[in-house]
């Protein structure tokens, strides 16, 4: 009897050994998460100073795993602000103007530095649009108007605000709600325009908004085809996107001249590109490819992508094509 549960407790313990030696040789086939999350930063939100953009370097974590992102408040005890960020960015739309954050970053035993940013004064006017609207081609055209649009964090003590154009202060505006402006006055084309907005709180205190410079080009207009935009795609992920134009083939086409801009970011393209530089997608349509990577892009916001398109062809332009406005972002 002794010998035999002696033999069952051998093959217990025999049994035993077998399964922990096994674990733990799965234990070592996992990398290792020692070590620290590089290179994370915090920038505003340009759209209003007050929403904070996180990004940083991937620590070559599976993709089906998550980080964790932290957040301090006027240096408080940190908070868990998700659990669940499956990227490399995080956008903190829960913030408020005139606060310093504080922030990290984890992911299984690896953690970030902390790091500190403050937010935007609440009264900061903002520049989100500033672009001349031009009527016209050629010889004919004319610039109807200069166009401003701005955003102030908090509204309720502003007593005015000052339009000003190169230097000089060309508008007051005592009704505090509004919050755009059309300059009628600047009528010359290739002149470049320096404006900038100015609230005024009702103690008087003045806080300016950054400037922003415009310089209206006169359109060339050449009876040459039009390229047309077939469709316009984007890549919130690397803030990528894609307008996807018809070919125009003629004979000497050589140039793709385009303007785009992302309405309410104050964030635009202008420019010609080379037709051999460009790419072409399944269907042989032609690919302008713009980077929006220094672009703050607000979660949450819903942001429009307006643009037009004209070719360059035996040495003249053709006309523009209509204005395109898409969703992006």
């Amino acid at each position: 009897m002794k010998k035999y549960l002696f033999l069952i407790m051998s093959v217990c313990l025999l049994a035993t050994s077998v399964f922990f030696t096994s674990c733990s040789k799965d234990d070592e086939s996992e990398p290792s998460s020692e070590g620290s999350i590089k290179a994370l930063t915090a920038s505003l939100s340009t759209y209003n100073g007050r929403n904070v953009s996180l990004t940083w370097a991937d620590p070559g974590k599976p993709s089906y795993s998550f980080y964790s992102v932290f957040r301090s408040e006027n240096n408080g005890e940190f908070e868990e602000l998700t659990s669940r960020c499956d990227k490399e960015a995080f956008n903190d739309t829960k913030t408020e103007c005139e606060k310093t954050y504080k922030y990290y970053v984890s992911y299984s035993k690896m953690k970030s530095e902390t790091i500190t940013i403050e937010t935007g004064l609440k009264y900061q006017p903002y520049l989100n649009s500033c672009y001349a609207q031009i009527l016209g081609e050629s010889s004919a055209a004319v610039i109807k108007h200069i166009f401003l649009e701005w955003t102030v964090g908090e509204t309720t003590d502003v007593d005015e605000y000052e339009i000003y154009r190169d230097g000089s202060l060309i508008y007051t505006e005592t009704a505090s709600y509004e919050s755009e402006f059309r300059d009628t006055d600047s009528k010359n084309f290739d002149q470049e325009y320096v404006y900038k907005v100015v609230v005024v709180k009702d103690n008087g205190e003045r806080l300016e908004s950054l400037e922003s410079t415009v310089t209206p080009h006169r359109p060339d207009a050449v009876n040459r085809d039009v390229p047309e935009i077939i469709k316009v795609t984007s890549n919130h992920a690397d803030k990528s996107i894609e307008i996807h134009l018809t070919d125009v083939s003629n004979s000497g086409l050589d140039l793709i001249g385009f303007y785009a801009e992302l309405e309410g970011l104050n964030y635009y393209w202008e420019s010609d590109i080379k037709v051999e530089e460009m790419a072409t997608d399944d269907e042989g349509n032609l690919i302008l490819k713009l980077n929006a990577s220094n672009a703050t892009l607000s979660s949450g916001q819903t942001i429009w992508l307006k643009s037009k398109v004209r070719v360059h062809i035996d040495g003249g332009w053709s006309d523009w094509s209509t204005w395109d406005r898409s969703f992006v972002f």
